[in-house]
């Protein structure tokens, strides 16, 4: 007696990979193999190193927010709480790092109640 896989051919079953968009939150189906994300550059490193001297995560919310400008294609990004969280930055975080680049001059932000930030690298 032989037991059939239930993903072999003929079973009916149809196995589907799924890739999980970040920026949209959602689950779709994948027509390739996922690839690993990446940051477009070219980073201005003038900017960089100055956001790097600013104290706690303000770093990393500046990778995210040029990680979305690449991914979008514009220097005005909305980062999502949702987003940050995929770079270790807590809401709280988020909002602090943001007030600081934006006092260091790095970024402006257009800000509507209730809504996230819509955050516009400065070059």
């Amino acid at each position: 007696m032989s037991i059939e896989h239930p993903f072999s051919q003929g079973s009916g079953i149809v196995e589907r990979r799924l890739h999980f968009r970040p920026t949209q939150g959602q689950l779709v189906a994948a027509d390739r193999p996922p690839t690993d994300g990446f940051i477009k550059g070219p980073l201005p490193l003038s900017w960089m190193t100055e956001a790097a001297q600013l104290p706690g995560k303000t770093l990393q919310v500046a990778l995210a927010l040029w990680y979305l400008s690449g991914l979008k294609k514009t220097y005005s990004v909305v980062l999502t709480s949702k987003t940050a969280s995929l770079f270790g930055i807590s809401r709280d975080a988020k909002y602090e790092a943001i007030d600081r680049l934006v006092k260091a001059g790095l970024v402006t932000v257009q800000q509507a109640p209730g809504k996230a930030p819509i955050v516009t690298l400065v070059k």
